[in-house]
């Protein structure tokens, strides 16, 4: 059970990092994309939004499931 959700954290604090590294800050729950990011990252910054989005509702899943060894799939 806790492999399983160390991997999916893992995986969340991966995509927190490209945020981070793509707009300039550590991203926030409900955060606005930093004013000074280029346009051309919009798009970017949209998708790594969603995707932390999906993976942070997964950990948490997980962890409410305390899902059996193997279920989750690593992505």
């Amino acid at each position: 059970d806790k492999a399983k959700i160390d991997e999916a954290v893992k995986v969340l604090l991966d995509l927190k990092t490209k945020y981070k590294t793509a707009t300039g800050q550590d991203w926030k729950p409900g955060a606005a994309p930093a004013a000074n990011v280029q346009m051309a990252d919009d798009a970017k910054v949209a998708a790594l939004l969603a995707q932390i989005a999906t993976q942070g509702d997964k950990v948490r899943k997980v962890k409410a499931e305390k899902a059996e060894k193997g279920v989750v799939d690593v992505e």
